[in-house]
């Protein structure tokens, strides 16, 4: 195996037993285990057990919870849920394709980013960043959705925003034990149409 390859392949393991032992429930000796490598060889691409964490956080997080503003500019607030389900959808897909069918839902995704975040800097910095860029594609979204006079104004975008983000943060804390993510994303499309019904003219 090539160096790239090795490097590669033990992030690629390490965010797999992060995702589904969480931050500190893994140790060298799992990582050791699970990619077949000696210790040394371990620490030789990365100077720790933090830096490998982290880079494999920097590496396999993805950003696709989190609406982009240029990806999304002109949706309304329809399309932007289409997006965002389809977006988790994708995240469960690949998932599955690199790791199996473990049960890996996004209720460890948020857990590990969670984790993340509060011990990396770094990634502390990125989800600032994603969580601006979130908030923005949701109050373009609305703004867009009051243009078009489809919705009632008696929010303003921004509050508009922060409803659906904190509904969504809501959900996935709410379906931490459903490993169905096929239901989970059927279950968080409705519930944010329904949302979005309340706001109808």
């Amino acid at each position: 195996m090539e160096k790239t390859e090795s490097k590669d392949y033990i992030l690629e393991r390490t965010f797999y037993l992060l995702l589904t032992k969480g931050y500190d429930g893994v140790s060298i000796s799992d990582i050791q285990k699970e990619t077949g490598m000696s210790r040394g060889l371990l620490y030789h691409y990365f100077g720790s057990k933090e830096e490998l964490f982290r880079m494999a956080g920097e590496r396999f997080i993805i950003d696709v919870f989190f609406a982009k503003p240029y990806l999304t500019e002109g949706f309304g607030l329809p399309e932007l849920i289409d997006y965002v389900i389809k977006q988790y959808d994708m995240a469960n897909e690949s998932w599955n394709r690199r790791f199996g069918n473990c049960g890996v839902t996004i209720a460890n995704y948020d857990f590990l980013f969670y984790q993340l975040v509060q011990k990396e800097e770094r990634i502390a910095l990125i989800y600032k960043n994603l969580r601006t860029a979130e908030n923005l594609a949701w109050a373009n979204a609305a703004r867009v959705s009051l243009e078009r006079g489809h919705i009632r104004d008696i929010f303003t975008p921004q509050r508009i925003a922060l409803h659906f983000i904190t509904l969504l943060d809501g959900l996935w804390v709410q379906t931490v034990e459903e490993k169905n993510s096929s239901f989970h994303s059927f279950l968080t499309r409705q519930l944010l149409l329904d949302y979005y019904k309340l706001l109808l003219i």
